[in-house]
């Protein structure tokens, strides 16, 4: 059967004025609000809390530890915090995905990413927390993560406490990484 050139030209117009919406919601600047209006206190061992524009969170870093220089992809922003001895961490990532996936699939990608630049990385374990929130271990040749990855729409956070894959963990330091993950509030209030 032969379309007709006008009926064709109307059907390019249609599909490209009920994609354009989609496609411009993808290019728009993304600011994800925080779920939480409460203050937040300062925890034991823990800076006070600030408002990291980069990583689009309320972040509350360990009192003392180093912060790297902020690590910048495509559509990544990677900062670390790393304790005087060197053996923990604490980061966050921000994410704007290129799709509205779930965190099953942001998992994925993270782990292939993983598997690009570390040479190899695999997951150790994986469940849902109570509110929803994927954790999940993961590990490379050089680290050790426990992360918490949260995705809404277009945007993901991971958020971890990490070690140096083969070394002993200093339980005091991944505690106080651990704390330094939990407190982290992601978006940004207006």
């Amino acid at each position: 059967m032969a379309y007709h050139p006008t009926m064709l030209r109307r059907f390019t117009l249609i599909t490209s004025l009920l994609l354009l919406p989609l496609l411009l919601s993808a290019c728009a600047a993304q600011r994800h609000i925080a779920t939480t209006t409460q203050p937040v206190a300062e925890m034991a061992g823990l800076s006070a809390t600030y408002a990291d524009v980069d990583l689009q969170a309320l972040v509350s870093p360990p009192a003392g530890w180093k912060a790297d220089p902020l690590k910048v992809a495509e559509r990544s922003w990677h900062r670390v915090w790393v304790s005087p001895t060197g053996d923990t961490a604490y980061g966050v990532i921000f994410i704007k995905l290129p799709l509205p996936v779930g965190s099953e699939l942001a998992l994925m990608g993270f782990m292939m990413e993983m598997k690009k630049t570390e040479g190899e990385g695999r997951i150790l374990d994986k469940r849902r927390d109570d509110a929803g929130a994927l954790r999940y271990t993961a590990e490379n040749p050089t680290h050790t993560i426990f992360a918490r990855l949260i995705t809404d729409g277009w945007l993901c956070w991971i958020t971890y406490a990490g070690t140096l894959t083969g070394k002993p963990v200093n339980v005091e330091e991944i505690l106080l990484a651990s704390r330094a993950r939990e407190a982290t509030i992601i978006g940004l209030p207006e």
